[in-house]
């Protein structure tokens, strides 16, 4: 039942206390968060490479002056380099978390439509 809130089955209610749940329980799956969670993951993804471009970008030899090309440029452009190589590996995290909140989200799905169709072989 994709696109639901969510299915609700049972009477019970969980105890909060941190004891054993009695009796039948309310089951809550909603899989929009986890929708939400991977549209915010490839966004921050994207965001990531933009940044790891822009960072990598080598600076010219004269942007701090002649005197200071040979030192300072070279240092500034390694510091970028590892800069960009850092935001790629971030982005190559967040690209995988994606993946796996969208698998999850896909797994519950599956899993609240077998459970519906339990549900209503057991209530026909």
């Amino acid at each position: 039942m994709r696109g639901r809130e969510g299915f609700r089955y049972g009477v019970g209610k969980a105890d909060t206390s941190g004891g054993h749940v009695a009796g039948r329980t309310h089951i809550i799956m909603d899989t929009d968060v986890l929708a939400e969670q991977a549209s915010t993951l490839g966004r921050v993804s994207d965001s990531l490479d933009a940044a790891a471009a822009a960072a990598g970008a080598p600076l010219p030899g004269s942007v701090f002056g002649v005197l200071a090309s040979g030192i300072v440029v070279g240092a500034a452009n390694g510091l970028a380099s590892n800069t960009a190589q850092l935001l790629s590996s971030a982005r190559e995290l967040v690209a995988t978390m994606q993946k796996g909140v969208q698998v999850a989200r896909e797994s519950f799905d599956d899993v609240e439509e077998q459970a519906v169709a339990v549900m209503q072989e057991f209530e026909s």
